[in-house]
């Protein structure tokens, strides 16, 4: 599966007609920036892991990787996971 494959069933989810479907988008998005970022720092030769810790890992990665232009994307990705979490756990 490609990380471009969950971006495309978040697109179809948030035409849905129920906030169920919008909640799955966010969350569907989440996970395609996730993996998508995951993916470059692999083939960088950085793997941070597939368990829980690697979302924090990602994001603070980019974050804190001393490239000023880089530093968004690592915010930016954190506040996309606050979203999911909402989205997932905030009925």
């Amino acid at each position: 599966m490609l990380w471009s494959d969950f971006q495309n069933t978040a697109d179809r989810l948030i035409l849905g007609a129920t906030e169920g479907d919008w909640r799955s988008a966010v969350s569907r998005t989440y996970y395609a920036v996730f993996h998508y970022f995951r993916e470059f720092f692999l083939a960088q030769g950085i793997d941070v892991g597939g368990g829980g810790q690697s979302h924090t890992s990602l994001s603070y990665g980019l974050t804190n990787c001393g490239l000023p232009p880089v530093v968004p994307f690592g915010r930016r990705l954190d506040r996309l996971r606050t979203s999911r979490t909402r989205a997932d756990y905030d009925l």
